[in-house]
């Protein structure tokens, strides 16, 4: 999909591209979703020492790891039509507003907050 945008940018191959976005979301989504599920965080987050916990108690996501990282990761899919780049900007930009617990709307989809990891 890359090398037929730039060979011909003008004329991006559509199939191509949607394919490459399909392949990405699923990518993302099982490493996403299989991290959490496990233990609340990803490679990311534990260098960052953080990690997502439910919000009622503090628990490791289990499945609402799985429906956090759709929530995050399903837009992408619409991103060449712009509409996933912007719920993906609005999705991350959310927690600047969001009181008390600044969350993310991934986050209020699953009912997960981010925490400092011990």
């Amino acid at each position: 999909a890359l090398q037929s945008a730039m060979d011909d940018p003008n004329d991006p191959d559509i199939g191509k591209t949607a394919i490459s976005a399909v392949i990405t979301f699923i990518v993302y989504f099982g490493y996403e979703g299989a991290m959490l599920a496990h233990d609340g965080q990803t490679l990311g987050k534990k260098a960052a020492r953080i990690r997502v916990a439910v919000l009622a108690d503090g628990d490791i996501p289990r499945g609402k790891g799985w429906s956090r990282a759709a929530v995050y990761a399903l837009p992408g899919i619409a991103q060449p039509i712009l509409l996933g780049t912007l719920f993906w900007l609005l999705n991350s930009l959310w927690q600047l507003w969001d009181k008390p617990f600044r969350q993310c709307l991934h986050d209020k989809v699953a009912k997960t907050v981010v925490v400092e990891a011990r």
